[in-house]
C-alpha cells in the first residue's frame, strides 16, 4: 500500500461504511469479484477507487492498480512487478521519508549523516551521503541530489560513487559485525550489513538518485539517528537533531546532520 497514514485511516473508514452497505450488490456480482481474491479474503466494494486519491511519488511513472481484496488498496507496479511506494529513503528533489514514515525535502549541499547507531558514543555503524547541486539548480532556485554514499560498520568501509565501490579497513575499534555486502545488478548497487540481531539494506538506483533504506531486526529500534528518523515508531519525533532536541522545521532539522569537517567543491 501507498498511502499516508491519515489517507489510510480515511479508505479505512470507507471500507467499513462499505462492507456493512456490500449486501447491497447483485450477489451474481459479488461471486464474480470475490473469486478475483485470494481464497479466506472478500472482496470490499469501496465508494472511492483508491487510485484516484493515492500517487507513488518514488515511481511516478508506475500504473496503479486497484485491490478490493479485503480492503480499500492502490497497488503500483513498474514493468510488471509490484513495488513499494513508502520506502525509506532519500529520492530526486531529495524527497526523504523516514523509518517511522515522515516525508519531507530538503536541499542539503555537501555530507550528511543518513542514520547511524546512536545507542553508544561509538556508533556500531554509520551510513553518510552527499548531497551535490542538479544541473538544472540555480543560485535562486537550489535543487540537490544524492551522488555518494559512505557505509561504516566497525572498521569497515564502503565508498559508493555512482557505480564505483570502493571498501577497506580503517584503523580504529572493530565489532562483531559481518562485513558489508555488495551487490552490482545492471545500473543498481545492493548494500547490507548485519549488526547485532539486525540487517540493514541500502538499495542505490543510480540514474535516478533513489536511495532506499530498509532494515529487520528490533536491536535498534528508537537508537537510530539522522535524516532518516529514530525509527521507534512515532512520526511525531522524527525530526530529532543530534543534542536531542525535537523541532519543526525540516530545514534546521537537516542541517543539523551535516557532516562536520567535511569540505565539497
Amino acid at each position: 500500500m501507498c498511502m499516508s497514514d491519515h489517507l489510510r485511516l480515511v479508505l479505512t473508514l470507507l471500507c467499513i461504511v462499505t462492507l456493512i452497505t456490500a449486501r447491497r450488490l447483485d450477489n451474481h456480482e459479488m461471486k464474480r469479484h470475490e473469486s478475483e481474491c485470494p481464497p479466506g479474503v472478500p472482496f470490499v466494494a469501496c465508494f472511492v477507487d483508491p487510485c484516484s486519491v493515492t500517487e507513488c511519488p518514488l515511481f511516478p511513472n508506475a500504473q496503479c492498480i486497484s485491490n478490493y481484496c479485503g480492503g480499500c488498496y492502490a497497488d503500483f507496479y513498474v514493468d510488471g512487478k509490484l513495488v513499494d511506494c513508502t520506502d525509506t529513503g532519500v529520492s530526486g528533489d531529495p524527497h526523504m521519508t523516514t523509518f517511522d514514515g515522515r516525508k519531507y525535502s530538503f536541499q542539503g549541499l555537501c555530507w550528511y549523516t543518513l542514520f547511524k547507531d546512536c545507542s553508544s558514543t561509538n556508533p556500531d555503524f554509520e551510513v553518510t551521503t552527499m548531497f551535490e547541486p542538479r544541473e538544472d539548480s540555480s543560485f535562486e532556485h537550489v535543487k540537490t541530489r544524492t551522488v555518494s554514499i559512505n557505509i561504516t560498520v566497525g572498521n569497515e568501509y564502503a565508498i559508493v560513487n555512482g557505480l564505483d565501490v570502493v571498501t577497506g579497513k580503517t584503523e580504529g575499534h572493530g565489532t562483531a559485525a559481518q562485513a558489508i555486502n555488495v551487490q552490482h545488478e545492471d545500473k543498481k548497487i545492493k548494500l547490507s550489513f548485519i549488526s547485532k540481531d539486525t540487517k540493514f539494506t541500502v538499495n542505490w538506483t543510480v540514474k535516478k538518485h533513489i536511495l532506499n533504506v530498509s532494515f529487520s531486526g528490533n536491536a535498534y529500534n528508537n537508537k537510530l539517528c539522522g535524516l532518516l528518523g529514530n525509527a521507534d515508531g512515532d512520526t511525531r519525533n522524527d525530526f530529532q537533531t543530534p543534542d536531542g532536541a525535537v523541532i519543526r522545521d525540516a530545514v534546521e532539522f537537516g542541517e543539523s546532520w551535516k557532516v562536520k569537517g567535511k569540505e565539497c567543491d
